[in-house]
C-alpha cells in the first residue's frame, strides 16, 4: 500500500478539483485542476498554481492546460481538505468587497472562493475566483454575505491517521488588511 495515495495520469485528462504535482515552467507545481471555466464548455481547463506569497510571486496563479502537451502529473485525488487559520488576525469577517490579492479565500454561504492571479499576465489579465468545492472557475465574485480567510492550508486527508501525521502539502498567508499589499 502506498501511503498517500497517488496516480500519474496525463494533466489534461485529470478531473476538477483533483490535487496534482507537476511541472512548469519555474520547476515542480502543486495544483489543483480546474473544470469549466465560468461553466463554459469553449473554455480551457485550467492549473490552480499553489504558490506561496513572497517579494518573487504573487501567490496562487492559474495558466492554461494545453490539452496536446503531454504533462504528466501524479494525482493526490480529491482526498484533501483546506484547513484555515481561526485567529482573529487571519479572518476579515468586514470585507467590503475590496480586491483581495491571490490567494484570499472568500467564504460565503454558497461559495468557498480562491482568489486566483495569472501565472503568466501577458496572456492573461484578470484575477479568478476559484470554488474550493465545485472546482471550477466561477463568475460569481464578491457574494454576500462574505468574510475573507487570509490564512490557510492544505491537507491530505487519509495524513491525518499516520503516526506521525503528514504535515500540510501547502500553507499560505496574505499580508493582513492593514498591510498595503494585501489588496489589490
Amino acid at each position: 500500500m502506498l501511503v498517500p495515495r497517488m496516480t500519474a495520469k496525463y494533466l489534461f485528462d485529470a478531473e476538477p478539483g483533483e490535487l496534482v504535482r507537476t511541472s512548469g515552467r519555474n520547476g515542480p507545481v502543486l495544483g489543483l485542476v480546474s473544470g469549466l471555466h465560468f461553466e463554459d464548455p469553449r473554455m480551457p481547463k485550467l492549473l490552480i498554481h499553489l504558490t506561496p506569497r513572497d517579494e518573487r510571486r504573487q501567490g496562487p496563479s492559474y495558466s492554461v492546460i494545453q490539452e496536446h502537451a503531454g504533462s504528466t502529473a501524479l494525482s493526490f485525488g480529491k482526498d484533501y481538505v483546506f484547513v484555515v487559520d481561526p485567529a482573529p488576525e487571519a479572518i476579515d469577517p468586514l470585507w467590503g468587497g475590496d480586491f483581495y490579492a491571490a490567494g484570499a479565500l472568500v467564504i460565503a454561504e454558497q461559495h468557498k472562493l480562491l482568489q486566483v492571479a495569472p501565472a503568466h499576465p501577458e496572456g492573461h489579465q484578470a484575477i479568478l475566483s476559484y470554488d474550493i468545492e465545485r472546482g471550477s472557475t466561477v463568475a460569481t465574485y464578491a457574494p454576500r454575505p462574505s468574510c475573507v480567510v487570509l490564512k490557510w492550508e492544505i491537507r491530505l486527508k487519509e495524513g491525518e491517521y499516520l503516526d506521525p501525521p503528514l504535515g500540510p502539502l501547502f500553507k499560505f498567508e496574505v499580508p493582513s488588511r492593514s498591510g498595503s499589499s494585501a489588496r489589490r
